[in-house]
């Protein structure tokens, strides 16, 4: 999602994710942005990661672990995608708030 976006977004695929902003999946989609920021891969001998659940950890990684350097693209992108939906500051403030803390970004 967003490490093809982790410099900007462009027109198309912003009018795209605009359109999720508007819809009644734009809280499930958050809630999946926030779960990716807040994802730290385990330490070695695997378990799940500090501060989400295993069924979080899930959502944002898919069935395998992901790799570092795909990690950070999709944190950097994150708040470029987010941005495009042109949501109300209240809605994105704890995924910035996040995303600014994230110690990899």
């Amino acid at each position: 999602m967003g490490e093809s976006h982790s410099t900007w977004v462009n027109d198309e695929v912003a009018r795209i994710y605009a359109s999720i902003g508007a819809s009644e999946d734009t809280r499930i989609f958050l809630e999946f942005c926030l779960h990716t920021v807040l994802y730290q891969p385990p330490q070695q001998g695997g378990g799940c990661p500090a501060g989400l659940s295993i069924t979080q950890s899930e959502r944002a990684t898919g069935k395998r672990p992901l790799k570092t350097g795909t990690l950070l693209m999709m944190k950097l992108g994150i708040p470029n995608v987010v941005q495009a939906m042109e949501l109300a500051p209240a809605v994105v403030f704890p995924l910035y708030v996040a995303a600014c803390a994230d110690r990899d970004s």
